[in-house]
């Protein structure tokens, strides 16, 4: 096993280890992984010298269920490698609240009142935690370990350097490490695509190619017993509480939700965004794009949409039980005018500044993210995608042998987006200040422009003016309390 934890069988062998409780169900699958001397390895061996211990809090999203404590076991075995490596360690594994486990809110507080991780990951933009100088500055590691961060996707990087830059009181730094990727693509429905006689799609198929097919497949109910169907279920990231396209989309058109060149204004009214709202929100009014949350299920496909999207390793262990009945496939995210786009979430991993053992810390985070084994631990566990470029190949083949309900299902779209080479992965720039309340400052005006109260250019042009307006307010804040 090479010191990874390798699991074999389909979904309901891993959700058994993942959903129950600890004691028997956890020890007979481990058991029948071949992984007998799980407790005596969570012992720990016998040492004169109390062994240092570094808690790690990890975000549940990806576990797909709750089974705190057999997710905690689960999770305390694929470090194994890493204590191996370093046997003077043990790794104390924090889960207090399900999936919600790294909100941000709970991490802040702990890391305030001294009781905080020293390792954890977060889905939140960091910049608060490193205005707070909560999140210690990696860059002298990074340089002293020589780490190759062109192993991960360029955009991780990008945003990395941009928010330790917008939020550092340096102006420089880089404060975390990226963790997973999330790559999107598109789940279709292809056996309704036959009853239709409508084509497959192509992988280089534009937005506009695509919303044809929408529009062809889309069916409004006349009576309470007809089937109502969107072409498309559209992911709307919502996160922080704000349901919004994610950033992928907007620069497919050439868009962005942030002013590239100033992360303090908004780029609503770029000719890219306008153009990208101008096409969605007809679409969506029209109901040949559905809005959904950023847990959509892939069994939308199941309720008649043609197309939905797919990201996230707890969807494919979905599409694996819930579209075991049709005839469906993944496709590559659609081709805008100013290239192929997959959204690419921007979790990290970040060190507490208050660590009692910040070099330990550190090589931590770095396995976490950086080594290979974590990766492929994680894709046996629960099928989660890598971060690295250079393992998606690996991830594929660790997804047919575990889930081969899965293995002749069109992975390379994962893969060809993961590596760059079929779409670029994209996370898109947050802002300096009010993240949360910008962005919900675009949805408020986005559902007015779909509700039909106001044209799509006025939502525009009123989103970008209150939330450059709130910017300015929050910078005014900052500036006074690093004065005060």
């Amino acid at each position: 096993m090479s010191g990874t934890f390798v699991l074999h069988g389909t979904r309901r062998s891993i959700l058994r280890i993942l959903a129950g409780a600890a004691g028997a169900v956890l020890a007979d699958a481990l058991t029948a992984c071949g992984l007998r001397g799980l407790g005596r390895v969570m012992a720990g061996p016998s040492r004169t010298t109390a062994p240092i211990t570094l808690a790690w809090l990890p975000w549940m999203g990806f576990l797909a269920t709750g089974g705190t404590a057999a997710a905690t076991a689960v999770l305390y075995h694929a470090t194994l490698p890493f204590r191996r490596k370093n046997p003077g360690v043990q790794i104390k594994v924090s889960i207090t609240n399900g999936a919600n486990n790294a909100a941000p809110n709970l991490v802040e507080t702990a890391i305030l009142a001294g009781t905080g991780p020293d390792v954890f990951e977060s889905y939140a933009s960091p910049d608060a935690f490193i205005r707070k100088g909560l999140l210690l500055d990696l860059e002298t590691y990074i340089r002293k370990d020589n780490l190759d961060l062109t192993v991960y996707p360029a955009d991780a990087v990008a945003f990395i350097r941009e928010s330790s830059a917008a939020a550092s009181k340096t102006g420089h730094g880089f404060f975390t490490l990226p963790a997973y990727a999330n790559i999107t693509a598109l789940a279709v429905n292809e056996g309704l695509l036959d009853q239709l006689g409508l084509p497959y799609p192509e992988p280089d198929w534009t937005y506009g190619q695509w919303s044809r097919i929408w529009e062809a497949t889309t069916q409004k109910s006349i009576t309470a017993s007809d089937l109502s169907r969107a072409g498309y279920a559209m992911f709307w990231l919502s996160g922080m509480g704000t349901p919004v396209p994610p950033p992928a989309f907007l620069r497919s058109f050439g868009g962005e939700y942030v002013d590239p060149s100033n992360p303090a204004r908004s780029g609503l009214m770029s000719t890219g965004s306008r153009a990208f709202w101008e096409w969605v929100v007809p679409l969506v009014v029209a109901g040949v794009i559905r809005q959904f949350g950023a847990f959509t299920p892939p069994n939308s496909l199941g309720q008649g949409h043609v197309a939905v999207k797919c990201w996230q390793s707890a969807f494919l262990l979905n599409a694996l039980h819930d579209l075991s009945r049709l005839k469906w496939d993944w496709y590559a995210m659609p081709v805008g005018s100013a290239g192929q786009y997959t959204f690419m979430s921007h979790d990290w991993l970040g060190v507490n500044a208050g660590t009692k053992h910040p070099d330990l810390a550190w090589e931590f985070a770095k396995w976490l993210s950086w080594d290979p084994s974590f990766d492929e631990a994680m894709a046996h566990i629960s099928l989660r995608t890598p971060i690295r470029k250079d393992q998606w190949t690996r991830w594929a083949s660790v997804v047919k042998a575990t889930a081969p309900g899965l293995a002749h299902k069109n992975l390379g779209a994962y893969v060809e987006a993961g590596t760059g080479t079929q779409g670029q992965p994209y996370g898109g720039r947050v802002f300096k200040y009010g993240e949360v309340s910008a962005m919900g400052l675009v949805l408020k005006w986005v559902n007015a422009a779909v509700a039909g109260k106001v044209a799509v250019v006025t939502a525009l042009q009123e989103a970008a003016r209150q939330v450059d307006a709130l910017e300015q307010a929050d910078a005014a804040a900052v500036a006074h309390a690093s004065t005060a």
